[in-house]
C-alpha cells in the first residue's frame, strides 16, 4: 500500500512493545464494572465513565499479565515489534526514511540558564554540579566526541528516549532491499536564549511551512535548511533516494 515510508521520531523503545493476551477478559471485566450485558454497549457509554471503569479494572488485568491495551497487537496484519520480529515480507522492497530530533521530550522542559550567553567552559561546569564530577567525566568526553559543535551543556535535553531504539530499527531495516537513510534533525531554535529542537521541531522543514512556526525564524539560516530538507523530502518522494543537487551524498545505512 506504501511506496516509500518516512518515519519522523517514530521509534520509541518500550511503549511499542508487543502485547500478549487478547481483549476478551478486558472486555468482559468493563462490562461487569459498567453493568452492561452487550459488548457493543460498551461504545455508548460516556467516556468519563468508560475511563473510570478502565482505570479501575486495569491494575488487576495488569498484574495478572493480562492484555490491557495501549500498545501493538500482533495480528495478520501486524507482524510485531519490528526490531523482536523483523519487517514484513511484502514490506521489505519500500525505501524509508528514518529519525528524529536532537532534544525530543528532553527540549520540552524549560532550562533555568540561556545557552546563547554560556561558554562552552561554563556549559561543562553546570553539567558537572547537575550529575557529579566522577559521572559527568565521561559523558562530557563521549559528548564532545559525538557534538564537537554543540556546547556541553546540551546533555541535559538531549533525546535519550528515541535515538537508542531508532538506531536499532535502522539496523534491521538495512537488511531489507528497499534501503534506509537515517536523519538526525540537529538544528538549534532561535527561541528562549536559544534550545536544542523539540520532538516536532522538524516537521515545518518537511512540509515547507517554516513561516508558520515562530521558533523557526533565523534569517539566512531557517530558509537555507528548509531548502535542503525539503528538496531532499521531494527527491526521497520521486525515486526512493533523498540524494539531490543540494545534498548529493547521502548514503544509505549498510546492510549488516
Amino acid at each position: 500500500m506504501f511506496a516509500k515510508g518516512i518515519n519522523m521520531s517514530g521509534v520509541l523503545g518500550g511503549l511499542m512493545a508487543d502485547c500478549t493476551g487478547n481483549g476478551e477478559k478486558l472486555g468482559r471485566a468493563l462490562m461487569e464494572e459498567l453493568k452492561v450485558e452487550d459488548v457493543k454497549a460498551l461504545e455508548t457509554v460516556p467516556y468519563d465513565a468508560l475511563a473510570a471503569a478502565y482505570n479501575k479494572v486495569k491494575p488487576a488485568l495488569e498484574k495478572a499479565g493480562e492484555y490491557v491495551g495501549g500498545a501493538p497487537y500482533k495480528n495478520g496484519f501486524y507482524a510485531g515489534d519490528p526490531v523482536v520480529n523483523g519487517f514484513r515480507r511484502e514490506t521489505e522492497h519500500v525505501p524509508m526514511m528514518v529519525g528524529s530530533v536532537f532534544g525530543e521530550f528532553g527540549s520540552f522542559a524549560p532550562t533555568p540558564y540561556k545557552k546563547a550567553e554560556m561558554t562552552p567552559e561554563a556549559g561543562a561546569a553546570y553539567v558537572e554540579a547537575e550529575v557529579g564530577k566522577e559521572e559527568s567525566k565521561e559523558l562530557l568526553d563521549l559528548f564532545r566526541k559525538a557534538y564537537p559543535e554543540r556546547n556541553p551543556v546540551d546533555i541535559m535535553t538531549m533525546d535519550f528516549m528515541f535515538r537508542g531504539p531508532e538506531i536499532e530499527y535502522i539496523k534491521t531495516r538495512a537488511n531489507c532491499s528497499g534501503g534506509v537513510w537515517p536523519y538526525l534533525f540537529n538544528l538549534d531554535m532561535n527561541f528562549d536564549g536559544g534550545r536544542t529542537p523539540w520532538h516536532c521541531a522538524d516537521i515545518p522543514y518537511f512540509f515547507h511551512n517554516t513561516e508558520l512556526a515562530p521558533y523557526t525564524q533565523e534569517q539566512g539560516v531557517t530558509e537555507r535548511v528548509e531548502k535542503l530538507i525539503f528538496d531532499s523530502v521531494m527527491a526521497f518522494a520521486r525515486t526512493g533516494n533523498p540524494q539531490n543537487p543540494e545534498v548529493p551524498n547521502w548514503p544509505a545505512s549498510t546492510r549488516l
